[in-house]
Order: structure tokens, then sequence, then C-alpha cells
């Protein structure tokens, strides 16, 4: 038979049980210890927090990783490669604006665009191309899907076409040289000639600066003499003169180097002189001659 305790007795049962759980434990040592001089130092108590362990990777999964990403690579370049050589983006177009002398053959001959995929054109190295051409100042080059290239270009503007030797070149204020041939047959015909028919040994082009003096000359023609320059010419005994469009003809002597060309201004201003007395429109005369400003001499017959 048991024997029941009162609850006083049972309380005091309990608290001295959990007082030797307490007591019998292990203690954990303190996180800080205090030292003589007041401040606390680290104890060597053991942290029992961190960061949990890594799981292990085996080799299969690894494995598995790898051969599905080099499966998703291997997709990616055929997918690659099938939109590269499909028929539907092949070059099939070459749109070129902008090209008021060049003609199209000269253009495509310069850009030298491949056949093949239009995702094989380098548009920068079209783009230099065509500017080693001198007649071209500016281009561009862009692609166009499904299979379009489109060059835009700007060009020097010819002020002169040049005749010497049978080679037959197009001149610009900027010093540009082109062949004749590449340029539209449409857009030859208002540029004035220069011919140059010398027997001694020339430069195979004419400095810029007499290009540019030229180019001044039959612009400002018209204005004053009222009537259009129709060619230059050098003559084989080095005399330089202006044919006209009314088929009269200025000489200005010779212009071989730049004392002489600086002598011009004054001689087409004596020949400016003598427009009251000479018409320039309907001529009775084939020449004056300038070579003595001072002393103009006039006589020949109009013809060109």
């Amino acid at each position: 038979m048991s024997t029941v305790l009162p609850d006083s007795e049972r309380r005091r049962a309990k608290v001295r049980a959990l007082a030797g759980v307490v007591i019998d434990s292990t203690r954990t040592a303190p996180r800080f210890l205090p030292t003589p001089d007041g401040t606390t130092r680290p104890s060597l108590r053991r942290r029992v927090h961190g960061e949990p362990p890594r799981p292990v990777r085996t080799g299969s999964r690894i494995g598995a990783r790898r051969a599905l990403a080099i499966s998703a690579l291997v997709l990616q370049l055929a997918a690659l490669a099938t939109l590269f050589f499909a028929p539907t983006f092949a070059v099939k177009t070459i749109a070129i604006d902008g090209a008021n002398l060049l003609s199209r053959d000269a253009v495509l001959q310069a850009a030298g665009i491949p056949s093949g995929s239009l995702f094989g054109v380098d548009g920068d190295a079209v783009r230099t191309r065509l500017l080693a051409l001198p007649w071209i100042r500016t281009a561009t080059v862009r692609t166009e899907l499904p299979a379009t290239v489109a060059i835009t270009i700007t060009e020097w503007t010819p002020v002169l076409r040049f005749d010497r030797n049978g080679s037959d070149k197009l001149l610009a204020n900027s010093g540009a040289v082109v062949d004749a041939s590449a340029a539209k047959p449409t857009a030859l015909g208002a540029i004035p000639l220069l011919f140059d028919d010398r027997t001694s040994t020339a430069a195979a082009t004419p400095d810029a600066s007499l290009v540019q003096l030229l180019d001044a000359t039959s612009t400002q023609f018209p204005a004053v003499f009222g009537c259009k320059v129709a060619a230059f010419e050098w003559r084989p005994d080095g005399l330089f003169a202006i044919w006209t469009t009314t088929g009269w003809e200025a000489i200005l002597g010779h212009m071989d180097g730049a004392d002489q060309m600086a002598t011009v201004p004054a001689k087409l201003a004596s020949l400016g002189a003598l427009r009251g007395p000479l018409d320039f429109l309907h001529p009775a005369f084939g020449y004056v001659d300038l070579e003595n400003p001072s002393a103009p001499a006039v006589g020949g017959k109009p013809g060109l």
C-alpha cells in the first residue's frame, strides 16, 4: 500500500530532483571571462553554430549536368548554322543611294560584297573598301533582313574632265581623281574639259590649286562674259587657253607654276574691259591674246 504525500512534500521532491539534474549536468563555459584589469577576454568555448555542411556532389550528377550543357550548346550551334546557310537569308538585293556620278557597277566593284548569307556581310569592311575609291567622300553600309544590303554614299563634285595622252579623268576641288570610265555617261556632259596637249613632261594631273582656280573661272565666266567655258586647253607649245561655248578663245599665256597662275585674275579683268568693244555672245573674232594684259590682241575667226 503506497503512501500519498501531501502537495507540499511533492513540490519539494520535484524541486530537489530538478536541482540534482542541474548540478549533475556538464556546465557550458561562458563566452567571455573577466580579467584582473576589469576587461573581458574570449573563453575557449567552441561555437556550436555555423554554416551547414555542404552536400557532396557525386561524379554521376556532375557528368549528367555537363552532358546536358554540351547538348544545349550543340543545339544552339546547329540552329545558328541553319540560319547562316538558309537560302532565305542569302543576299539577293544590293540597294545603292547617292551615286550621282559613279555607275552602279563601279560602286559594286569597290564594295566587293561577297555572295552568300546576309550574316556573312561585314559592313565595316565594305565601308572601308568604298572609301578607298577617291571619289567617295562618305559611305554607310547596313543589312536589312531577310536578304538586302543597303549602301549610301556621298561623292565629291567633279569640276573638270582632264584629258592627257588618252587618259580621261575627273577632277574635284579637293584633289580627288577618278577614271571617267567609272562615271555614268549622262553625268559627264556638263563638266568643263581640260585638254593637256603639251609634249613636254608634265604632272599626271594638275595641282589642286590650279583645279580650284579653273573651277572659279568657269563658275564666274557666264556672269561676266555672257557665255560659258567649253574647255581649257594646254597647247603643245605650252600656252594656256580658255575656249568658250560661242566659239572664241582667250589665250592666257604659259601656266606652269604658281607665279604664272597668280596673273590669271588680272588677265581676266583685262578681258572683261573689252566687253563693250567686243561682242562675246556673237563674236566676229576667234581669239583674244592676253599674254600682255595691258595690250590684248584680237584676231582670227570664231570656231571651236
